[in-house]
């Protein structure tokens, strides 16, 4: 219930901002191109994929992971973390303050994330399971963060540090 009142607190978050800059730069089509963007733009096909992937996932343990232990991570740690450097050197301040208000509600998915997953790998017959999900969503990861990344070019180690720290997650999990 948390981590749904979050999405949806950003959602409208991304949506309030999204109509504040439309109105204030009419020419840069905020709010009418986002759509064609996400199906076409090199930067986000590894995130589309990796999203439209996990949200099929049939099987419900199967999606946590995909959703909770990978996608998620992957979301937070090269776009939300990333965000807010390249905000910070562009001398956007809001959207740093927005970005790191994100990462804040993050923390709350992860702690109960980490309490369920420990629990699942808790049953010996669950570990491999889990693992080799991980490791089968993880390329999908590692894809979208490099596709990314490469829009950044104000942050060229950014990559490299959101896989390290989507890693750290996993290890904190015990995966």
């Amino acid at each position: 219930a948390f981590q749904s009142a979050d999405c949806l607190r950003w959602v409208s978050r991304v949506a309030d901002r999204t109509r504040e800059l439309a109105i204030a730069h009419p020419e840069l089509g905020y709010g009418e191109t986002e759509r064609q963007m996400w199906e076409q733009l090199r930067a986000w096909q590894g995130y589309r994929e990796l999203t439209e992937r996990a949200l099929a996932c049939r099987d419900w343990a199967e999606s946590f992971i995909a959703v909770n232990v990978v996608l998620k991570p992957t979301i937070d740690e090269c776009y939300w973390r990333a965000f807010e450097v390249s905000a910070r050197r562009a001398g956007d301040s809001l959207c740093a303050l927005l970005t790191e208000a994100a990462l804040r509600d993050s923390e709350r998915s992860r702690r109960w994330t980490v309490a369920l997953t420990r629990m699942m790998l808790n049953e010996p017959a669950n570990v491999p399971i889990i693992k080799g999900w991980v490791q089968k969503w993880t390329p999908l990861s590692d894809a979208a963060i490099q596709a990314y990344s490469k829009s950044l070019p104000d942050n060229p180690g950014a990559a490299e540090a959101a896989v390290e720290r989507v890693r750290a997650f996993h290890q904190e999990i015990g995966i």
